[in-house]
């Protein structure tokens, strides 16, 4: 979403392209529709390999939960003066999830001990599920 606030702040545009499993299609309910009055054009096919699709885009974000069996984490790759802005936010943001991520890498170790433990996966997640619920 950063990279989407940089990029479109400097062009001056509110048009955007998207691949149809960008994760900001899957995953984010299209929040910078919301957010920032956005617009996507939806490019590409399910069929082509994820490089052939990166190649389109200045821009690329991967997200390591997604997929590829990450429990966390992201990258983004682009122009160096793309993530040199998209820092700048990324910081402010750290500032304010830090203490969400505490609590959920919190949760993810007590879910994995009580696993190992035998306890399935399901009830663990629901023992600690108020420690997750943020508004």
């Amino acid at each position: 979403m950063s990279a989407l606030k940089v990029l479109t702040g400097r062009a001056g545009c509110s048009r955007i392209a998207l691949h149809p499993r960008s994760h900001l299609e899957e995953y984010e309910a299209r929040a910078y529709q919301e957010l920032w009055g956005l617009t996507a054009a939806q490019l590409g096919g399910y069929d082509r390999p994820l490089a052939e699709i990166a190649g389109l885009f200045d821009t690329v974000y991967v997200a390591f939960d997604k997929g590829l069996g990450g429990l966390a984490g992201a990258a983004l790759a682009g122009p160096q003066w793309v993530i040199d802005e998209v820092n700048i936010w990324l910081f402010e943001d750290l500032v304010d999830a830090v203490d969400q991520s505490v609590v959920r890498f919190e949760v993810m170790a007590r879910v994995a001990a009580l696993s190992l433990e035998g306890t399935e996966v399901r009830e663990a997640v629901q023992r600690f599920q108020h420690l997750i619920a943020f508004e």
